[in-house]
C-alpha cells in the first residue's frame, strides 16, 4: 500500500535533512528506544473529546537525536501539514509535557492510512486499502498527536509532511490548493437574526457585557476564510476593532487576547496577529484579520450540526473565532474574550 512509503522530511539549520517513511520511522523509533504508545485525549475545535490509543515516535527525542548541535529549551520545533497548516512548539514545551508529543504511525495495531503525493486530502480509503472504520485509523500516513498541559486546544494534526527544528527557513508543502478567494459573498445577516445573548469582554481586568445584536454596529466584515474542510464565507466583527472599541483611553493594545467558550475551551491569539492579520496560505497575497463571527455561508450560527437551520458550515453559536490557516484557533461557542 503506497501510503506506507509516504515521505516525512526532518530539516533544520546545522542538520542533515532526513526522510522517513512510516515504516522506517517505526523501525528507527524501536531501534533507538524512543517509541511511545499511549491513550491520548483529543479535543476537537467543537469541544468534543475522544480517547484514542496511538503509537509513534517521541517528537522531542527525535529532534534531539537528529540535530547536529545541543538544543536548548528555546529551540523551535515546527510541524507542517499537507493542508498548509502549521503547529509550533518550543523544545522546552515538548520536554515539559507529561505525555510526550508523538509522530503517530499506528492506532489499535493498524497503520494510519492517508493521502500521498497530490492525492485529495479527503480521499475515502476502503477496507481493501487498509482502512478500518471501527479502529478509525485515518489521518495518516503520519499524524502529530499531543496533550498540552492545561490546554483544551485541538491537539492533533493530520497528514504530517515535515518537521523543522530550529531555524529552517520557510518550508511549505508543495501542493496545489484551490483559490479560496473567488466567488460572491452572501447577503449581510440582519442583527435581528442574532441571538439575544451577550459576550463577556475582559480588558485589563475590566468587564463589559456586549449584546450580540450590538456587535454589527461596532464592526462588520464578510470574507472568505480557509480551513481543512475547505473555504467558507464568514461574517463577523474583527477582533482588533472589538478590542480597540472598548480599550480604555490611553491604554496600550493588549499583548495577548484569549477567546474562551462556555465550556472553558479556548485559545490565545498574539497581538501581532490581531493587529496585522495573517498572510493566507490559501489566498495568495492576502492578509486576513482574526474574526469573531456570527454567521457562516449566509446564515446565522446555530448551536450544533443537529440544530435547525444548520447549513453545513454554520455551527458554533453564539460566536466563533476564525484565524486564517490555523485550525487550532477556530474556536466554537465563544462566550468570553480576555485581553491583557
Amino acid at each position: 500500500m503506497k501510503y506506507l512509503d509516504d515521505c516525512l522530511r526532518i530539516l533544520g539549520a546545522g542538520m542533515k535533512e532526513t526522510e522517513f517513511s512510516p515504516q522506517s520511522l517505526s523501525a528507527f523509533a524501536k531501534e533507538r528506544g524512543i517509541e511511545y504508545s499511549g491513550v491520548y485525549r483529543l479535543v476537537t475545535s467543537g469541544g468534543e473529546a475522544r480517547e484514542i490509543p496511538y503509537t509513534g515516535v517521541k517528537l522531542a527525542a527525535l529532534a534531539e537525536m537528529l540535530a547536529a548541535d545541543c538544543l536548548d529549551d528555546g529551540t523551535s520545533v515546527r510541524a507542517f501539514f499537507k493542508d498548509s497548516f502549521t503547529v509550533s512548539f518550543s523544545l522546552g514545551e515538548l520536554r515539559a509535557m507529561k505525555k510526550p508529543a508523538i509522530i503517530a504511525y499506528e492506532t489499535r495495531g493498524l497503520p494510519l492510512v492517508g493521502p500521498t503525493g497530490r492525492e485529495p486530502l479527503y480521499k475515502q480509503f476502503t477496507a481493501e486499502e487498509g482502512y478500518d472504520a471501527a479502529a478509525d485509523n485515518s489521518g495518516g500516513p503520519l499524524r502529530l498527536v499531543f496533550e498540552a498541559e492545561g490546554s483544551n486546544a485541538p491537539n492533533c494534526g493530520r497528514w504530517l509532511a515535515a518537521v523543522a527544528v530550529g531555524e529552517a527557513g520557510d518550508y511549505r508543502f508543495e501542493r496545489e490548493v484551490e483559490d479560496y478567494s473567488t466567488g460572491a459573498l452572501p447577503a449581510p445577516i440582519s442583527a435581528s437574526e442574532l441571538p439575544e445573548g451577550e459576550l463577556l469582554l475582559r480588558i485589563y481586568g475590566e468587564e463589559t457585557r456586549v449584546k450580540l445584536r450590538a456587535l454589527p454596529e461596532i464592526d462588520r466584515l464578510a470574507d472568505f476564510f480557509a480551513a481543512r474542510d475547505g473555504r467558507c464565507a464568514f461574517e463577523g466583527i474583527r477582533l482588533r476593532q472589538l478590542i480597540e472599541h472598548f480599550l480604555p483611553e490611553g491604554a496600550a493594545f493588549p499583548a495577548q487576547i484569549r477567546a474562551v467558550s462556555a465550556s472553558g475551551f479556548g485559545c490565545s491569539v498574539e497581538a501581532e496577529t490581531v493587529l496585522n492579520g495573517v498572510e493566507s496560505n490559501f489566498q495568495t497575497g492576502r492578509r486576513l484579520p482574526p474574526l469573531l463571527v456570527w454567521g457562516a455561508a449566509g446564515s446565522p450560527l446555530v448551536g450544533s450540526k443537529t440544530s435547525p437551520g444548520y447549513n453545513g458550515m454554520n455551527d458554533g453559536a453564539p460566536l466563533r473565532l476564525i484565524v486564517e490557516n490555523d485550525i487550532r484557533k477556530w474556536i466554537k461557542g465563544v462566550a468570553e474574550i480576555i485581553a491583557e
